[in-house]
């Protein structure tokens, strides 16, 4: 898949777009969108790898609203049905020059490329304004679903381990899983991928 994406021409942009996306910060009317994330995510079979969400709404606006004001946390929204469905959230560069990017989907709408594409606009972006020498991710191995999307981007699993999930299950015990990081290098991104970055109006 090639995808073309623009942005509005600022030094710190508000909003991407492809054909099918808009990648945006979030805004706090998005919080019902949020919530349908959350309780998907919270419902899912790797729900305990990750820290607790609220699945209420007082709960689920508060983090809404804290996402609004965090500028590295984007929005992904399906133009077609006006509603975000993914955020991703850049943790930042560690002491090795790699960036952490993480990602949460509405398991609604897995299955139709828009995490990949939203990514790899993100990870394009990343690449030519921050400067990383690698992107990088970690999720258990067991979540092929996830794991795909980030493969399909070039990246590569370089390590594996087994760990304590973060959350105790129904039995009050953290189960042992096997967890994996994954990378690409700056050059690896550029010579692998369809993406095209055209200046918005």
């Amino acid at each position: 898949m090639k995808i073309i994406y623009t942005m509005q021409p600022q030094n710190e942009p508000e909003r991407f777009e492809t054909d099918r996306l808009i990648i945006r910060h979030f805004k706090p009317e998005d919080w019902h969108d949020l919530l349908e994330i959350a309780i998907s995510k919270e419902s899912s079979e790797y729900a305990d790898c990750d820290h607790p969400w609220p699945t209420d709404e007082k709960g689920i606006q508060a983090a809404c609203n804290w996402f609004v004001k965090e500028k590295l946390i984007w929005a992904v929204e399906i133009k077609s049905l006006s509603k975000v469905v993914c955020f991703v959230n850049f943790n930042g560069i560690n002491k090795s020059g790699d960036m952490d990017i993480g990602h949460v989907m509405n398991g609604k709408y897995t299955g139709n490329d828009y995490e990949y594409e939203s990514l790899a606009v993100l990870y394009d972006y990343c690449f030519k304004t921050q400067s990383p020498a690698a992107i990088i991710a970690g999720w258990p191995m067991g979540d092929r679903e996830k794991l795909e999307s980030l493969e399909k981007l070039g990246m590569k699993i370089t390590s594996t381990g087994m760990g304590e999930a973060m959350q105790p299950g129904k039995d009050g015990i953290k189960r042992k899983i096997e967890g994996c990081r994954a990378c690409i290098k700056k050059e690896d991104w550029e010579k692998a991928n369809s993406v095209c970055y055209k200046p918005g109006n």
